[in-house]
């Protein structure tokens, strides 16, 4: 949930007094609302905790992910001469986050591992899509009982070439990941969809290309998964940022019953906006990064992806900072502005429309330089990587944000947790990205939900 360009400019190290947010709402491709808003210093979130590394240096907070109680952090290992550590995991224990695992490249490589990382449950990803001549690759780990992760497999494509960069960008849910080839077929790039098997090993289900696919797309830039609130199957968000010349596009995918998929949705972005750049999808919703743009929000409605807002941060002078990163989870967003330093939280209530929850600021005297490089929600919780400070040390930051939902074990919003919210929850059982029951923010409903709808049992 991130963008990386060797092109782009260098972030600005000018701490971003103001950050506006404007959200416009089109029906039919006419804007029909517009709201500006401008926090003051009361709407400013600091972070409740800062994350490093155990290894000094490498680019920790170039890529982040967090579920649930657990997060990953990337630190990719570009050479021989960087550290060896790629990857950290942070879990919630006692109340804090602790560093669990440190991940160092199974066969002692390089490769740009922990250039991408995703987690769900007892299973994360890190990709390395500069190894074996940048055709990339993709590290499968699991969480053994024993609570520790260890590798337990490298995935390829199937017609795997080099500059594939496999592994640009990756997205995991449940038995399901998505790895973005941005390099294949001469950049136009293409995305492959895995499953896990019975016997617990992982197969190439499909491989994905738009429709309209061209040279230098760079399609599979972004991706995301999300269960299908329509079927049973799953949908894909993927951006392609340089098609047309720089517009970039954001393409949707929809599982059919029989296992395959079907493009329900080409956006093409604006000009010279690089569309696509970052991806991310809960449920019905989707939020579609352009790094010299806006955040674009979709909502799928009557089976139709429609889109709903557009989001934008602003510097001090009032000049777009274009929009590096972004994420969904439920009703809840957050977006970063690496080129400001800067990082935004919405919140949709019930019913309501996107509002402004606050600017991320950070007040640890670490560093904040490329604040939003990479972000990710889950819940009420955001991790958001600099990617760099310093000597090329990263750090990542864990927000804490407030909720107008004061008791989120409602499932059903009457006002009582009771038989009603347990129906609920047993309905929307096992993964389940963007859904009321997912009290946790995990994009799982288990038996860690079920529990907190018992625990707050009755008038609520």
């Amino acid at each position: 949930m991130k963008y990386d360009d060797p092109a782009a400019p260098a972030a600005s190290q000018t701490r971003a007094r103001r950050i506006r947010a404007a959200a416009r709402y089109i029906s039919l491709s006419v804007a029909t609302l517009a709201i500006t808003l401008s926090p003051s210093a009361a709407d400013t979130i600091s972070e409740t905790v800062r994350l490093v590394g155990s290894e000094a240096g490498g680019e920790f907070g170039w890529s982040v992910h967090v579920s649930g109680d657990a997060m990953v952090v990337g630190a990719p290992i570009w050479s021989a001469t960087t550290p060896t550590i790629g990857a950290y995991v942070f879990e919630q224990q006692d109340g804090q986050w602790t560093q669990t695992a440190a991940l160092a490249h199974p066969t002692g490589g390089t490769g740009d591992f922990g250039s991408s990382v995703a987690i769900s449950g007892d299973t994360l990803i890190v990709g390395a899509e500069g190894e074996n001549f940048l055709s990339g690759g993709a590290y499968i780990f699991v969480r053994g009982n024993d609570d520790s992760w260890t590798h337990l497999t490298r995935i390829v494509p199937s017609d795997s070439q080099i500059i594939d960069s496999f592994g640009r960008a990756v997205a995991i849910l449940d038995d399901m990941i998505v790895v973005g080839a941005s390099g294949s077929n001469n950049y136009e790039g293409s995305a492959y969809v895995f499953e896990r098997q019975n016997d617990g090993s992982w197969m190439q289900a499909a491989k994905l290309t738009p429709s309209d696919g061209e040279s230098y797309d760079f399609f599979g830039t972004g991706v995301s998964i999300s269960n299908d609130t329509i079927s049973s199957g799953n949908v894909l968000v993927i951006g392609a940022h340089v098609k047309n010349n720089y517009d970039g596009a954001a393409y949707f995918f929809e599982q059919q019953s029989d296992g395959s998929w079907v493009e329900a949705a080409a956006i093409a972005g604006s000009a010279g906006s690089h569309l696509g750049t970052s991806t991310s999808i809960s449920g019905d919703t989707a939020v579609v990064g352009a790094w010299q743009g806006n955040a674009h929000v979709f909502q799928r409605q009557g089976g139709v992806w429609t889109e709903t807002n557009q989001l934008t941060a602003v510097d001090f002078y009032g000049n777009p900072c274009g929009t590096t990163s972004v994420s969904v989870s439920n009703n809840v967003m957050a977006i970063g502005a690496s080129g400001c330093s800067a990082a935004l939280a919405f919140e949709r209530p019930p019913e309501g429309q996107w509002a402004e929850v606050g600017e991320l600021v950070v007040t640890d005297g670490g560093g904040w330089g490329s604040l939003g490089h990479s972000i990710s929600v889950s819940g009420q919780t955001v991790l958001a990587g600099t990617h760099s400070v310093g000597a090329l040390q990263g750090n990542a930051f864990v927000f804490d944000l407030p909720s107008n939902n004061a008791c989120p074990s409602d499932v059903t919003g009457d006002g009582v947790v009771d038989s009603y919210d347990i129906l609920e929850a047993i309905d929307a059982w096992g993964p389940c990205s963007g859904c009321e029951a997912d009290t946790n923010g995990d994009e799982v409903v288990d038996v860690v939900d079920l529990l907190a709808i018992l625990t707050a049992w009755g008038s609520c």
